[in-house]
């Protein structure tokens, strides 16, 4: 089982996207919301992996919110 999530909704949508081609047939549960509820929500004993933002944000524009 996969869980993930994210404020912006084409990040999440790449992410549903990359997973069925890396890990096919596997349980996804992608929802809209920020980090520290990413870690909130994710089930006990659980993995948590994540991307962050090495230097390079999207301008505030870009950002979905």
């Amino acid at each position: 089982r996969l869980f993930g999530g994210d404020l912006d909704t084409r990040a999440l949508e790449a992410c549903a996207h990359n997973l069925r081609d890396a890990v096919p047939g596997s349980e996804r549960h992608l929802s809209r919301q920020d980090a520290a509820d990413s870690v909130a929500n994710a089930p006990e004993a659980a993995w948590v992996v994540a991307n962050p933002p090495y230097g390079h944000r999207l301008p505030p524009r870009e950002l979905v919110q």
